[in-house]
């Protein structure tokens, strides 16, 4: 049987296939051919970068409009659009503590004109309920934006004055008081389940609807303690009307002057409420790394810094490295505390 199709060892002759005369122009040609894709693929993430952003962001709030969360949300947007020469448009999907918005992203094309705007719930929720996503799987960390720390706080008639008499007086009545917070599984319940662990004590928990009815008990007696944002209290101690024994997050802050971090008689101990920005896994590593740079350019403008410490929070720029390592630590910190206290959402 006669066959005109070449053996397979003469693909790699070039004289075999087009004769002696061709072989070099053919070699020539292949070998060219070779670099042009390779230099094609080596240029791949240059054009997607250089292409980056060409249409409007949409920046997905996992909060509703007018809280804490959407405000600096949109403060970051504008900032966005002024760096990046590009409409980021803002979208509310609220629901289940942050993870009805996450999963929005999630589901969404893993190519930058989605990104979610979200808050510290975001490492606690899959350890107290049912998250129909991977959180670190199937969301990539781009940069921290903000951060507050919870305070500790009395009503002014509260024998102690002190965190260091505060956890002697406790301790010497162990059962007899009570502390409020935002609810089961939020930043407040954790904070002081954290502290009962580490320091031995005994507090029940009263759980209430948010910030606003927690305080209005306080203030009237009808719980002894609680944590709370040091936006939501720095009013009432200003008035007289509470007082703060400690912080929860790593340092002191500048607007309770004298009040002493949890951590320096428990080192480590750090529950400070946060803000970031997230994209889809799958998203180009050069799109990720622009939006974190843009991202800490923003945070770090003496604008944005000034604009979040009126509202009570601190500027953080942390980039996208640095971001993933503090999420990592965060959902292994909040799995110990959650399991080891066996606390459910509602």
């Amino acid at each position: 049987m006669l066959s005109y199709a070449p053996k397979i060892s003469n693909i790699y002759r070039p004289e075999a296939l087009y004769g002696r005369k061709q072989s070099t122009r053919a070699a020539k040609r292949l070998v060219a051919g070779l670099i042009l894709a390779s230099a094609a693929i080596l240029l791949c993430p240059v054009a997607v970068l250089a292409q980056y952003p060409n249409k409007p962001i949409r920046m997905v709030v996992a909060f509703p409009p007018g809280g804490a969360t959407d405000l600096l949300a949109r403060i970051v947007a504008g900032k966005l659009r002024d760096s990046m020469g590009q409409t980021v448009v803002v979208d509310n999907k609220s629901g289940a503590s942050g993870v009805i918005g996450a999963e929005v992203v999630v589901r969404s094309p893993p190519d930058g004109y989605t990104i979610l705007y979200t808050a510290s719930t975001i490492v606690v929720s899959p350890w107290i309920q049912k998250v129909p996503f991977d959180t670190e799987k199937d969301l990539i960390p781009v940069s921290q934006t903000t951060a507050s720390t919870y305070a500790l706080v009395t009503a002014p008639k509260f024998p102690a004055n002190t965190f260091q008499e505060f956890l002697a007086y406790v301790r010497k009545q162990p059962g007899r008081f009570n502390y409020g917070s935002f609810g089961p599984g939020s930043g407040p319940h954790l904070t002081m389940e954290m502290l009962k662990n580490l320091a031995k004590l005994e507090i029940t928990h009263v759980p209430y609807k948010g910030s606003a009815p927690q305080l209005t008990d306080l203030i009237a007696g009808q719980i002894d303690m609680a944590f709370d944002t040091t936006s939501s209290v720095l009013p009432y101690i200003g008035a007289g009307r509470l007082k703060a024994l400690a912080v929860a997050g790593p340092q002191p802050i500048d607007v309770l002057p004298g009040v002493p971090t949890i951590s320096q008689m428990f080192p480590g101990f750090d529950t400070d409420a946060w803000q970031g920005v997230f994209v889809p896994a799958g998203t180009p590593r050069e799109i990720v790394g622009k939006l974190s740079g843009e991202i800490v350019k923003a945070i770090r403008s003496p604008e944005i810094i000034k604009l979040f410490s009126e509202r009570g929070f601190r500027a953080v720029a942390k980039g996208h490295e640095e971001f993933s390592t503090y999420m990592k630590a965060e959902l292994s910190k909040y799995e110990k505390v959650i399991k080891e206290n066996n606390i459910r959402g509602e």
